[in-house]
């Protein structure tokens, strides 16, 4: 019998489940059972060839969602195939040897009660599946399916060829994405995702068998299940998807250590508005498990509502209306920090000055112990919030397991977070808030006369490229 065919060698009868007695599969390695403060009662190992799973169960939910991990993205195209991760997301949907019949692998979940999806981003494509609990291995079968088993035909090539190209204009690339291609050295953080009218028609059968051989294995995927499942879920996990060998070794990644390559600059991709959206980026160093970790408490920081906050700051200096934020966005080996306000536009020159005073008083004033863990407690709360949906949950718990596969759940970044010192979170900050580290983006209304008087008193050069100017 295929791995996965339809015949069910085990009872599929569900069960009241008892969330401390699942049974490890035969083959599985490094079996793992952890409460987590976050998601609850965990299940983790990993599979006979490697594919790491999590299982968070819910014995009161009626449904099971299953959520499959590919780690990869626009960031591994090579010249020449640019789009190709989002058009193969596209096509494994229509075709599979179980169901070669155009739509009919749908078809089937369908009946079940299940509701599909699939997404590609720079680093990673995922496909998602939530249905009925007592119709959830039919959801590993349609996964395994979707992931080992598509057929890449050239009428299906040609059917979502021009489906992707009545999508294209939803992936605009705007300045911002521009700036941070410059600032890492790497076109592809600034590429859309499906790729332009001409790589759309470059992409044939064999650059999609390409891309998937080199992608989709197992070292590369991981598995999270969250909901109501039987007890022997982890043995029918290992039964659909741990026959398949690993053959990635040879493969090389096309991306670049992350390294600064321009000096600070100021970008802005201007349109008719009456608000100014202003950002800040600060690239910060992911050397080490340690660094990243000193960076996201910074970042919590900054985005806290305490007097210590980059935004009680700010509110102490305008006395206007606005809107402010200190995210941390992660690309592999390239991660930034970026400060966000948005103002009125007759105040944007004005407002730019004083998010640069803003920072550095952010720096002179002393990190305490309660700043940090005010900040770890806040992201436990916007976690616990998340984790509510079971979707939301498995997207979690599946970007720690492909970015930092040693916490690979949520409870453990929080721990992490809470030991990294006070002096750390110091010296990341005088290291990454520095002027000559910093970068400007701002679209919208702009008042070019005051910019011009109060932040760099240079000149601005319209370029060719519409509504984009730089000013240096």
């Amino acid at each position: 019998m295929k791995i996965g065919s339809p015949g069910h060698a085990v009872p599929r009868e569900l069960v009241a489940l008892n969330e401390s007695a699942l049974p490890r599969p035969p083959s599985a390695t490094d079996f793992a059972v952890v409460d987590d403060p976050v998601l609850g009662h965990v299940e983790r190992f990993h599979l006979s060839n490697g594919i790491p799973v999590t299982i968070v169960p819910r014995s009161g939910s009626p449904t099971v969602t299953i959520l499959a991990t590919v780690n990869t993205g626009t960031l591994d195209e090579a010249e020449g195939s640019y789009g190709v991760a989002h058009y193969l997301e596209h096509v494994v949907h229509e075709k599979t040897a179980d169901f070669p019949d155009k739509g009919s692998l749908a078809e089937f979940v369908q009946a079940r009660g299940a509701s599909t999806n699939a997404c590609t981003s720079r680093e990673r494509t995922a496909y998602h599946i939530q249905l009925p609990a007592e119709s959830a291995e039919d959801g590993l079968y349609g996964v395994q399916q979707l992931l080992f088993h598509a057929l890449i035909t050239p009428d299906v090539v040609n059917l979502h060829r021009g489906i992707i190209l009545s999508e294209a204009g939803d992936y605009r690339v705007d300045g911002k994405q521009q700036l941070l291609a410059d600032i890492f050295g790497q076109p592809s953080l600034c590429r859309a995702i499906c790729g332009s009218n001409e790589d759309l028609h470059r992409v044939t059968v064999d650059s999609l068998e390409s891309f998937r051989s080199a992608y989709y294995t197992p070292s590369n995927i991981s598995l999270v299940v969250v909901g109501k499942i039987s007890p022997d879920f982890p043995t029918l996990i290992e039964r659909y998807f741990g026959g398949y060998p690993d053959t990635s070794n040879a493969h090389q990644r096309q991306f670049n250590e992350a390294k600064v390559q321009i000096p600070a600059d100021a970008r802005f991709d201007l349109w008719g508005s009456s608000h100014s959206r202003i950002s800040f980026i600060f690239p910060t160093p992911i050397g080490s498990i340690a660094d990243m970790h000193s960076s996201k408490v910074l970042q919590l920081i900054l985005h806290g509502d305490t007097d210590r906050s980059f935004n009680a700051i700010l509110r102490e200096r305008l006395g206007i209306a606005y809107n402010a934020s200190a995210t941390m966005e992660r690309l592999r080996s390239y991660s930034w920090i970026d400060l966000r306000t948005e103002l009125p536009v007759e105040a944007s020159g004005v407002g730019i000055s004083t998010v640069r005073s803003a920072v550095q008083d952010f720096l002179r004033r002393p990190f305490t112990e309660e700043d940090k863990l005010e900040a770890v407690k806040r992201l436990k709360f916007q976690l616990l919030h998340e984790a509510a949906d079971p979707l939301q949950a498995a997207f979690q718990t599946s970007a720690l397991q492909l970015t930092v596969p040693h916490l690979g759940r949520p409870g453990r970044l929080l721990d992490s977070l809470s030991n990294v010192t006070i002096d750390s979170i110091h010296n990341t900050a005088m290291q990454v808030l520095d002027d000559s580290n910093m970068f400007l983006f701002i679209n919208g209304g702009l008042d070019n006369a005051l910019l011009k008087k109060v932040y760099l008193n240079g000149t601005i050069e319209q370029e060719n490229r519409g509504s984009a100017t730089r000013l240096n």
